[in-house]
C-alpha cells in the first residue's frame, strides 16, 4: 500500500473587542474546490523539509496578507483533519 500522507498546519487567529471583549476568530473564505465559497482557518500544506511553525505563518500570510509577528503556540495534531480527505477526496 502506498502511502501518500500529507502533512498540514491551521491558524488560529483570535481577537478581543477593546470595549466588550467579545473573542473573535478570523476566517478565510475558500476560493478552490473542493468547498469553494466555504470559510475555514488558515492554513495548507507543509512543503518538505520545511518547519511546521515556518509553514504556519507562511500560510497565514498567503492566504490573508498579515503576519504572525509573536510566537505560535502548537495545540495539537489529527490524523485526516481536512473535510477533503474524510470525505475521499
Amino acid at each position: 500500500m502506498t502511502n501518500n500522507a500529507s502533512l498540514a498546519t491551521d491558524v488560529v487567529v483570535l481577537a478581543a473587542h477593546r470595549i466588550t471583549w467579545e473573542w473573535h476568530v478570523l476566517l478565510i473564505e475558500r476560493r478552490d474546490d473542493p468547498h469553494a465559497g466555504l470559510y475555514a482557518l488558515p492554513g495548507g500544506y507543509v512543503d518538505r523539509d520545511e518547519p511546521t511553525e515556518f509553514a504556519a505563518r507562511r500560510e497565514l500570510a498567503e492566504e490573508t496578507g498579515l503576519a504572525a509577528l509573536g510566537p505560535l503556540e502548537p495545540v495539537g495534531s489529527t490524523p485526516s483533519r481536512t473535510a477533503t480527505r474524510a470525505a475521499g477526496w
